[in-house]
Formats: structure tokens, C-alpha cells, sequence
């Protein structure tokens, strides 16, 4: 926890705060807070250590009066482990999608009813249509199927027994013949 007068000087500073801002023993009240400070809302900061490594630290700040003062009060968490989580997540997800998109087939991923959830970008250049265009509309529009379902529907045959089906399908719009399973 900090508090601060309006300018942004640290009026108290407990240990916690002390040792996420890396001053264990020196004294940091009287001294400038030099993050900007927005009452309402988090903001995320980073401080820098001498090691080289940054700490990243997660800032909710209110306004209130203490002592006839106009302060705020500054609460801060450590988010260092969270963010280390998320960079990791992120450059995973990058990975997954260099991957998926240097597939050449045509790969369609679809939820339970149908609904195309991804595609790589074989499928976009085989449809002839932008990923934006394809994404969360039914499999068989691509087809040129507007009622019902592609005769023969492998998708429907795997959710309902489990199984790999493979078939083939011809776009009345692209005029291909596509291998489905």
C-alpha cells in the first residue's frame, strides 16, 4: 500500500510496497512516486531491476480525503508469475498458428453444431473468400449448401458414432471436389 499527496509524493509507504519498488532499507517517503497515478481503474507498471529482470506489478489506485488532504491510495500486487503466463501463452499461440496456417490442405476447425470456429489460410485461398468471411458461418455454406446439410455429412456421422468418416464433397461454388474426414 502507498498513499500519496496530489503531486504524486509518497506520504507512507508499507513494507510490502517497500520491497515491490526494491527499497528495503531507504526511506521512500517524501520521495516522488514516478508512475503516473489515475484514481479508478488498474494500471499495469514495471520496475526494473539491477539484475536486468523486470517486475511487473498490477497498480489500483482511489482518491480520498485523509487529514483534510486530498490523497490517493495506491494498492499494489506483484503480476510478474501472470505475466511470464501470459507471454508464454501468447508466443505458444503465435507458434500454433504459423504452424496451422503452413498447412497446405484445407483445414476447417467447427464447434458441435456445424459452426466453423477456425481455418487455416489454405482454406481461405480454397474458398476463394477472407478467414473473416469464413469464420462462424455453418461448414456447408462453403459448399453452397444454404438448407440442411452436404449429403453424406462425415462431420455428423463422426459426432454421432465416434469414429473417422472420409468422404468427398463438390463445391457448387468453386467447382472442386474437396476430401473431407
Amino acid at each position: 500500500i502507498l498513499v500519496l499527496d496530489q503531486e504524486g509524493t509518497i506520504l507512507y509507504c508499507n513494507p510490502e510496497a517497500r520491497r515491490l519498488l526494491k527499497n528495503k532499507e531507504g526511506n521512500l517517503e517524501g520521495q516522488l512516486f514516478d508512475f503516473p497515478v489515475t484514481s479508478g481503474g488498474s494500471t499495469d507498471i514495471e520496475i526494473p531491476s539491477s539484475s536486468g529482470d523486470v517486475l511487473n506489478i498490477a497498480m489500483r489506485v482511489n482518491q480520498t480525503v485523509w487529514e483534510n488532504r486530498h490523497i490517493y491510495i495506491a494498492s499494489l500486487r506483484d503480476i510478474s508469475d501472470r505475466k511470464k503466463t501470459e507471454n508464454a501463452l501468447e508466443k505458444s499461440r503465435l507458434a500454433w498458428k504459423k504452424t496451422f496456417d503452413a498447412i497446405d490442405d484445407t483445414i476447417a476447425i467447427l464447434d458441435l453444431g456445424k459452426r466453423i470456429l477456425r481455418v487455416n489460410k489454405s482454406a481461405a485461398k480454397a474458398f476463394n473468400k477472407p478467414l473473416e468471411e469464413i469464420v462462424g458461418r455453418p461448414c456447408h455454406e462453403l459448399f453452397g449448401v444454404y438448407h440442411g446439410e452436404c449429403a453424406g455429412c462425415t462431420f455428423k456421422k463422426t459426432v454421432e458414432d465416434k469414429k473417422s468418416h472420409t468422404g468427398e464433397i463438390k463445391s457448387a461454388d468453386s467447382q472442386k471436389i474437396f476430401r473431407v474426414n
